[in-house]
């Protein structure tokens, strides 16, 4: 089947009039200039390769639209799944949480996102999104560690992050900062959230993180041939410590000397499309060459993701908590630097490397471009 007079975005260039030609689920050729027995004429359209979505924050957002409001799991993934397609994604990580007992939110203590992880396991094959699982780990939950390690025996989970949310480290180093910040999404005085904070802290601490216990869930991903990253990495000695465990994918480092540090180690720097386009589009003010504080008005102190693109250390860009219209992500830096195929490419292939695909129905053919 060919697919002509399309402007067609490849790995190195853009054809601004192509076709294609389609064999089964697999891109057979690409030519320049249009076919003029073309099956399909896409009149100018965009043809692009499908984005592979590494981190996003969607899943328990459509099974819960407004809290304590919960859906059936089934109708929320057919809904998110069509429109996770409509917007260019084709393959998509849904990290879920097993978040330590402080945080509220029911969708992310242990026993509850088991049974998201085993509704995905059990619709995906009839989705037409490649739909898998980026289980977070929060260091802190003692509880989810056995729950985790039977999910990745199981094969139930393609991508493991290393999550320490502890305020006064990482995104959370200032304390100032994230004491406003929960004061405002939680609707309380700032004394308030300051004595929430503290008891949080209080409670962290009498019960640290059990490393020993956190290398016996990497080591069992790394058995398993799954990708590890860490999560807000802010310092180099973090980032080297976190290499040690196995991971290769420094995933929202909050410092430029964390991002360097994992580049120069040969990890994956992975970084939130929402805050680029909010800190491009908005031009928010920055001070000490940290980020004024997006993402949710939880961002802390983290680092401005287009200093990290500025700096040639940014391999790859996640929806996070942006839940649709993914492929606008690349307009922004495209129009800003021309260099259309690169930017996308920032979007659609960071994770070819680690993984071979299952193969998808032929409406997700477009992301095995060779």
């Amino acid at each position: 089947m060919w697919l002509g007079n399309a402007k067609l975005i490849l790995s190195d260039r853009v054809i601004e009039r192509g076709s294609v030609r389609i064999e089964g689920e697999r891109i057979a050729e690409v030519v320049e200039g249009s076919i003029n027995k073309a099956d399909w004429d896409l009149h100018g359209l965009t043809l692009a390769p499908g984005i592979i979505d590494m981190h996003g924050d969607m899943i328990e957002r459509e099974i819960e639209p407004r809290p304590g409001v919960h859906l059936p799991f089934d109708m929320a993934l057919i809904e998110l799944d069509k429109r996770l397609i409509a917007n260019g994604v084709t393959t998509a990580y849904a990290a879920i949480s097993f978040a330590e007992l402080w945080d509220k939110r029911e969708l992310r203590r242990e026993e509850r996102a088991c049974e998201i992880v085993t509704a995905i396991a059990q619709h995906r094959d009839g989705l037409l999104c490649d739909m898998r699982v980026h289980a977070r780990f929060e260091v802190t939950n003692l509880r989810a560690p056995p729950v985790l390690l039977d999910l990745i025996e199981k094969g139930q989970v393609d991508l493991v992050s290393v999550n320490d949310h502890t305020p006064g480290q990482g995104q959370y180093r200032d304390l100032e900062k994230y004491v406003m910040n929960i004061a405002t999404w939680r609707f309380v005085s700032a004394d308030a959230a300051a004595t929430m904070t503290q008891q949080r802290i209080a409670e962290m601490q009498s019960t640290p993180a059990a490393w020993d216990v956190v290398r016996e869930v990497t080591q069992l991903a790394l058995q398993h041939h799954l990708p590890i990253a860490s999560h807000d990495d802010d310092t180099s000695a973090k980032v080297g410590f976190m290499a040690e465990l196995g991971t290769t994918i420094s995933e929202f480092p909050v410092t430029m000397e964390a991002a360097l540090e994992a580049k120069r180690r040969g990890m994956h720097v992975v970084m939130g499309a929402p805050a680029a386009i909010a800190s491009i589009a908005l031009r928010q003010p920055e001070r000490d060459g940290r980020d004024s504080g997006w993402r949710g008005g939880f961002a802390g102190s983290r680092l401005p993701p287009r200093h990290i693109a500025a700096s040639c250390v940014c391999d790859c860009k996640t929806r996070c908590i942006a839940f649709a219209r993914s492929h606008e992500v690349g307009w922004p830096e495209c129009s800003r630097s021309n260099r259309l195929a690169r930017a996308w490419g920032n979007r659609a292939t960071t994770l070819r490397r680690p993984y071979s695909y299952r193969r998808r129905p032929a409406t997700a053919c477009a992301r095995h471009a060779a």
